[in-house]
């Protein structure tokens, strides 16, 4: 009997086997592509996270600098300016940084530190007080500054610490305690000498100096090596300018007897300028007394030279005895014969001859001067006449002069034109602002007199006078109060 079932030829499955295979291999294989993908996509990732890390780096170096440049460029105080710019390089450049500069002995001096951490800073600052670099060290800032050559320590290992200790256990156990790991010390140099040197130092080890941070710190050291020969020329200079303005001017006013005697001086621009501007007081030969003010064209050596020779020359006259007029026209000779022939000089000469019974008799000789005002002592406001020709000019002066009373309380003020020439639209300002102080001041001490004037006309030009200021003031005491 035949049955129901009909038998599969052999071989009849193979073909469902071969495709099941075949998915299971195509699936194998987009796995595959797929975690390759992935991979890539996370190598990718990794590169521009690098490269965003490595451009925020650059950033990040290129603002400090810019910053650093800036700090320079606002202040010459190039000590304040060198602790701004440590504070910057932390955490940028490394964990911790530290200016060191020569001496004038060959010291070495740490003068500004910065790091990350405010108590190892602390720590630090405190070693650096209790052992300062030596100036014979085998590494660190003594020996780039013996070299002149950069040095990078990738690692701070124990012939590296031991080097730096020195010997000394404290100092070796406080650098153990900074936990330093990697230094990178650039020179200050400038085109004569090595002046200092910046170090630069890691605590960490997941940190280290790429080609780009020695190229920054060496790119900084240049800029720090010059703002400080600069700020150092600066201060120089002016310090050479204030020695030879002060000199310009006596040392002290005369006590002179029944007067009451003071002068002011305030120079405008910047400080290494010597002003033209000059006054002096002294007793002559007869007992009188010589009382001073001029204003020498221009600023600088130059009118420094001709204010110092204004002023010998009319001291060395009234030694010899000389009359006013005398005086003056041989200082005028004096600026003919040393002069350049472009600058000259104005002067206002007081002889002055105070009074037993008070008051004092002045004679006013005016060279080309502004003509000194009389402040009475009841408020009166009086303009000397004295008139004459410039200093250094003519072969042949011209001057007339004046003589005048003081009587007790009575004030006489000499006065250059930067308290005048406040450079207003209306030329009569400052004269008329003169007039106003003298008058709201009368009967004061000359002192007072003469610092109310600078502070009006400071007031007048916020704070910064466009021209020198010198004053010079004479009250004429009273019988009862010739001691004072």
């Amino acid at each position: 009997m035949a049955s129901g079932f009909t038998r599969e030829p052999a071989g009849a499955g193979a073909p469902a086997t071969s495709e099941r295979e075949a998915l299971l291999r195509d699936a194998l294989t987009a796995r595959a592509q797929a975690e390759a993908a992935r991979a890539r996509a996370e190598m990718a990732l990794r590169d521009a996270e690098e490269a965003r890390a490595q451009a925020d780096a650059a950033r990040a170096r290129h603002e400090f600098l810019a910053a650093a440049g800036r700090a320079m460029a606002v202040s010459m105080d190039y000590r304040t300016t060198l602790r701004e710019v440590v504070r910057a390089a932390v955490p940028v450049l490394a964990d911790w940084c530290a200016v060191t500069m020569v001496g004038a002995d060959g010291e070495l001096d740490v003068i500004a530190l910065a790091h990350a951490d405010g108590a190892k800073q602390e720590r630090a600052l405190q070693l650096l007080r209790r052992h300062p670099p030596r100036p014979g060290g085998d590494i660190g800032a003594a020996k780039v500054v013996r070299t002149a050559e950069t040095e990078l320590l990738t690692a701070f290992d124990a012939s590296a610490l031991a080097a730096a200790a020195g010997g000394n256990e404290d100092r070796r156990a406080a650098l153990e305690e900074l936990g330093i790991v990697a230094v990178l010390t650039v020179p200050l140099k400038t085109p004569t000498r090595v002046i200092g040197a910046i170090t630069f130092a890691l605590g960490s080890a997941a940190r280290r100096f790429a080609e780009e941070d020695v190229e920054v710190a060496a790119s900084l050291a240049a800029r720090a090596a010059l703002h400080v020969q600069n700020a150092r020329m600066y201060s120089e200079r002016s310090h050479i300018a204030q020695t030879l303005q002060r000199s310009l001017l006596p040392p002290e006013l005369p006590r002179i007897p029944g007067i009451d005697l003071a002068a002011g001086y305030r120079a405008a621009g910047d400080e290494h300028e010597v002003g033209g501007d000059f006054y002096d007081a002294f007793r002559a030969a007869g007992g009188d007394w010589i009382v001073f003010l001029g204003d020498v064209c221009g600023k600088g050596a130059e009118a420094a030279a001709l204010t110092a020779l204004t002023r010998h020359t009319l001291f060395a006259a009234a030694l010899r005895g000389s009359d006013a007029l005398a005086s003056v026209r041989l200082a005028n000779d004096a600026l003919l014969a040393r002069g350049d022939g472009l600058r000259f000089a104005t002067l206002v000469h007081l002889r002055v001859r105070p009074r037993e019974g008070g008051g004092a008799q002045v004679r006013i000789t005016n060279a080309g001067h502004l003509p000194p005002f009389v402040a009475r002592a009841g408020g009166e406001i009086e303009e000397t006449t004295a008139t004459g020709t410039l200093l250094g000019i003519f072969p042949d002066p011209s001057f007339t002069q004046q003589d005048l009373e003081l009587a007790p309380g009575d004030l006489l003020l000499l006065y250059t034109d930067g308290i005048t020439e406040l450079r207003t639209a209306d030329l009569d300002f400052g004269v008329q602002t003169l007039k106003e102080t003298l008058r709201s001041r009368a009967g004061c001490p000359a002192a007072v007199v003469v610092e109310a004037l600078e502070r009006r006309v400071l007031e007048l030009q916020d704070g910064q006078p466009r021209d020198d200021i010198a004053t010079v003031a004479l009250r004429a005491l009273g019988a009862d109060d010739r001691d004072q």
